[in-house]
């Protein structure tokens, strides 16, 4: 009998490891900088760095019809630049190199004004991880609209169209994988780019965005700008609560087969 007990007992706590090995997990992920709406960013812990000479910022509310509010920055100069930036620490560094991150921005490109052919890729989006920069461009075209991934500082080594109006907001997504090193672009929800591997370039850790150079011109309306760090990967709150009731239920079972 006590032997019968004791493979009955040694069978469930196998199946409730078997089950605690199985539990569902959820991917957590902490908001480094975010910039939201028509919200000034220096009111969101964001601070303007360039000296905005012939640098047009401001709140813009319904833009185009859309629905979005958003943060103008239009730069009308080749020789001035505006952007708005937060400080990355050392540990969220580490962190998302080690776990992954995301940087994103849901964002209007403006033709420069007059009409010319080309925006010249001023608006811009960055993350820097202290030994590379992880840089968008944007820039319109007769054609539509371009995405830029630089390679190397000043140098637009990937370009990639972007489907639907140019005139339209779209959601850019650069989603770093912390296994290859590597990071993909999601526009729109869909891939448009793998692999990139940023631009080698050491300085200070911290996402910026805005005009992107001093060389270019055009206008970036910015809905929305986030860093993102993956953490630890945890088993859901509710497949822990079914665990726990499972290890409830074990110990009733083997205090009726002691009596």
């Amino acid at each position: 009998m006590t032997i019968r007990r004791t493979v009955y007992s040694g069978v469930l706590v196998a199946f409730y490891a078997f089950a605690f090995l199985a539990l569902p997990t959820a991917a957590h992920a902490t908001v480094v900088a975010q910039h939201t709406g028509a919200a000034d960013p220096t009111t969101e812990g964001w601070f303007a760095s360039g000296p905005f000479v012939n640098v047009a910022t401001g709140a813009v509310f319904n833009d185009n019809g859309s629905g979005f509010d958003a943060w103008m920055v239009d730069d009308n100069s080749t020789s001035s630049l505006g952007v708005y930036s937060r400080n990355v620490s050392a540990g969220e560094v580490a962190t998302g190199t080690s776990s992954g991150w995301t940087m994103s921005s849901n964002l209007r490109v403006i033709d420069t004004p007059g009409g010319s052919i080309v925006n010249d890729g001023s608006p811009s989006i960055s993350y820097r991880d202290g030994s590379k920069s992880w840089q968008m461009h944007f820039e319109t075209t007769v054609g539509g609209l371009n995405v830029f991934l630089l390679t190397n500082v000043g140098v637009a080594g990937h370009t990639i169209s972007v489907s639907g109006s140019a005139d339209d907001y779209h959601l850019y997504e650069l989603i770093f994988d912390s296994a290859d090193g590597k990071a993909d672009l999601f526009i729109d929800g869909a891939l448009a780019f793998s692999d990139y591997e940023g631009a080698n370039l050491v300085s200070a850790a911290n996402i910026s965005f805005g005009t992107g150079s001093t060389a270019t011109l055009g206008q970036g309306n910015y809905n929305t700008v986030s860093l993102e760090v993956d953490t630890a990967v945890v088993p859901e709150i509710s497949s822990w609560l079914i665990f726990a009731a499972g290890l409830v239920g074990l110990g009733a079972v083997r205090r009726r087969l002691s009596a």
